[in-house]
């Protein structure tokens, strides 16, 4: 007596639980969660400096008219959230990256080695970025820094939103790099220079450590892109893809026309 057929869907569990149990799928889950944290990074940063923009643009000199102290007011709002979620974001991806190297690199690895002799020179010992680090803290756990508005009547008119050094060295914790960068910046610091700056350094570094980790696992992802392409294959052998194809076909051609 012959045994019936195999149910289409035992193949794609199959391979999905390969995926899922593979040295390539683990690393590729990483990745995934890391990227996620990336995300959050850049998102408040466009957003933060997009408004900066809108502080600095051409057209910001109509904050300064008469009439228009609410408008100011509310744009100085803006900034204070983004610039929180911005300075909250920059230590959760350094706590979330952190966590990965250490649970997946033991401390002699090449590749763990590189990765600290480049977060050091990038990041611990670099003044603007260890005072985007320590403003992070100041910000979430003292207060708000204070981010004031500046004109100049030059021609054209600057318009810029800037920090007070002295009154963020009233706060008596601030590391070395960053108070040397403090210190270096004198009286104010221009907030959408400091934020590009240390933005550019976070997506060239994180640019890099992928590289090194394709680099590093070169063999498990190649594995693990393998088992990718056959479940795809498996999928189209089941006909669900030329389905669902004819089905949208079907809904658009009987779709009444706006």
């Amino acid at each position: 007596m012959s045994s019936s057929p195999r149910p289409w869907w035992h193949e794609l569990e199959e391979i999905r639980t390969a995926i899922e149990r593979s040295p390539g799928g683990g690393l590729l889950r990483e990745s995934q969660e890391l990227s996620r944290s990336l995300s959050v990074f850049n998102r408040n940063s466009d957003e933060l400096i997009s408004v900066l923009e809108v502080f600095g643009g051409p057209y910001a000199i109509l904050f300064w008219t008469e009439g228009q102290d609410a408008q100011l007011e509310a744009l100085l709002a803006e900034i204070d959230q983004r610039l929180h979620n911005y300075l909250a974001s920059v230590k959760s991806l350094a706590d979330h990256t952190r966590v990965l190297v250490q649970g997946r690199y033991v401390e002699d690895s090449a590749l763990r080695s590189s990765y600290e002799a480049r977060k050091d020179a990038v990041f611990v010992r670099a003044p603007r970025a260890q005072f985007l680090q320590q403003l992070r803290h100041y910000a979430l756990h003292v207060r708000l820094p204070n981010p004031v508005g500046s004109l100049a009547m030059t021609q054209p008119a600057q318009s810029r939103v800037l920090l007070q050094t002295a009154d963020l060295l009233q706060w008596p914790k601030w590391n070395e790099p960053a108070r040397q960068y403090l210190n270096a910046a004198g009286a104010e610091i221009e907030l959408i220079g400091a934020v590009r700056g240390y933005t550019a350094e976070v997506r060239e570094f994180y640019i890099w450590f992928s590289d090194q980790r394709e680099a590093e696992h070169a063999d498990e992802l190649a594995e693990v892109h393998r088992l990718h392409a056959e479940l795809e294959a498996a999928i189209v052998r089941t006909g669900l893809p030329d389905h669902l194809a004819a089905v949208d076909k079907k809904r658009a051609e009987e779709a009444p026309e706006q």
